[in-house]
């Protein structure tokens, strides 16, 4: 459809409303079927147009997957503020230093959301994701080993963390190439 048909099927939803409301009775809009012998289906027109329907699908689910990152990446690390306790609890004892990690994962989970909104530094906050997320496997690691030893409920929950980090890195990993 071009650009003058859409104008022209605009226009008439506009009027189409705009009399409603004029009658005070609840708009009802008609679809109004056009010629598509213009373009028939196999036509270089409907290819171009299928074509173009799918780069504004395509990207508005990037868009939705990029905010969805940002704002999980921004709550987790306002997270580790509010109950840094349970992000203790699940540090390995080899590591030293519990709480300052703990504020300092927070601090970079924040600053790498925020590096996610401009697209100069994507690319940079995607690896710098990826890396947070290997860091902090051995902490997944530990709280799975943690909860079996001690038969907790939350047992399942802490193994299904594991293959989720490979999701959340796969999902990072779609954000690496330079725009």
């Amino acid at each position: 459809m071009n650009l003058q048909l859409r104008y022209r099927l605009l226009f008439s939803y506009i009027r189409q409303y705009l009399n409603a409301c004029d009658s005070e009775r609840r708009p009802r809009l008609t679809v109004t079927k056009f010629n598509t012998s213009r373009h028939p289906p196999n036509s270089a027109a409907a290819q171009l147009r299928t074509r173009w329907y799918k780069f504004v699908v395509i990207y508005r689910m990037q868009w939705l997957s990029l905010y969805s990152m940002f704002t999980l990446y921004l709550i987790a690390g306002i997270n580790h503020f509010w109950h840094p306790r349970m992000y203790q609890r699940i540090m390995p004892p080899y590591i030293p230093y519990h709480l300052p990690m703990v504020y300092v994962s927070g601090v970079c989970e924040m600053v790498f959301a925020l590096l996610l909104l401009p697209i100069a530094t994507r690319w940079l906050a995607a690896w710098l994701i990826i890396a947070l997320l290997i860091a902090v496997f051995p902490a997944n690691i530990q709280m799975a080993i943690d909860y079996s030893r001690r038969h907790n409920p939350y047992t399942w929950l802490a193994i299904l963390r594991l293959p989720i980090q490979l999701l959340l890195i796969l999902w990072a990993w779609q954000f690496t190439k330079r725009s």
